[in-house]
């Protein structure tokens, strides 16, 4: 199967070869979701954004490349790669050079799934995101940039949790990992790693940006994950909870199950609405998170 690559017209942005897209595919679809066709005339595909930088390109190639690969696989099995790979992806960097910029070249669910600090520390969580003014080009800049010693804490320690997130079930390391993170944050004398950049502070951006922080309202989300009525859920907190929701999909090891396992498909089928419903749309919109910074405004508040 030939590499994937992304085409674009002078400063407009076309569609690019998707796997939703394969006949193959659409038949698996027919076959076991037949309500879900229709749907797959108005898909969101992601793309490259009009403004690239280096890092940008490097994950959109990287992205490709993973996506071209798990593409060589057929009908169920490859579906199920792919919904999981698209949604909630974190690595398509392999190899034994070093990462560019110490990313992994994740996919915008992936970051907000695998990122999301579920618990609360020192007060620090998503929802602070609105009070807190991000323009920076890196972590430290942005910290730096905030008067109020309470504040530039609680950011410090947002940005430490999103890489090493601490509490129940956390790994052990994560603690020590976790203070050198913040510590080096805090210090302008010091110069934090290159993740902070990358990962923690373009996960902020994308949470603000693309108001990840707003109430999940779409009834069909809410019933997905038996959310009740009344109760108020983020969409960035929804898609990290759908991503646990999809743990049947893995054996102990993190190898995939067999899709023609009725547990298994009754969770593709579920992956598939939520890829397939434009309430999530957001998700799906550029193949990199610097996709959604690099399309927006100079001026924009960040």
């Amino acid at each position: 199967m030939e590499t994937l690559s992304v085409e674009t017209a002078e400063k407009e942005k076309e569609k690019v070869a998707h796997y939703l897209d394969r006949e193959d595919i659409h038949q698996v679809v027919k076959e076991n979701w037949p309500d879900l066709i229709p749907k797959l005339s108005e898909v969101t595909y992601p793309q490259e954004s009009s403004h690239p930088d280096e890092l940008e390109k490097w994950e959109v190639q990287k992205r490709l490349d993973r996506i071209a690969l798990l593409n060589e696989h057929n009908g169920l099995e490859s579906l199920q790669m792919l919904l999981y790979e698209e949604c909630f992806g974190v690595r398509s960097f392999f190899g034994e050079t070093e990462p560019f910029r110490d990313s992994l070249a994740p996919s915008p669910g992936g970051m907000v799934s695998h990122g999301h600090p579920m618990n609360v520390v020192d007060g620090a969580s998503l929802e602070m995101l609105p009070e807190y003014d991000l323009h920076g080009s890196t972590a430290q800049e942005v910290i730096m940039s905030i008067e109020d010693r309470s504040k530039k804490e609680k950011l410090a320690t947002l940005m430490a949790q999103t890489l090493y997130p601490t509490g129940f079930n956390s790994n052990y390391l994560n603690g020590g990992r976790n203070r050198v993170t913040r510590m080096a944050l805090l210090n302008p004398d010091s110069q934090p790693k290159e993740e902070t950049n990358t990962w923690a502070l373009r996960l902020l951006k994308l949470v603000k940006t693309q108001s990840l922080n707003e109430n999940v309202e779409d009834g069909e989300l809410r019933e997905i994950l038996n959310i009740n009525p009344g109760v108020e859920i983020s969409l960035a907190t929804y898609w990290t909870l759908l991503w646990k929701k999809m743990s049947s999909l893995f054996i102990s090891d993190g190898g995939f199950r067999q899709p023609e396992d009725p547990a298994v498909k009754d969770a593709i089928g579920t992956l598939l609405k939520v890829r397939l419903n434009p309430a999530a749309g957001v998700f799906f919109s550029y193949f990199s998170p610097s996709g959604y910074l690099n399309d927006i405004d100079e001026g924009s508040n960040l």
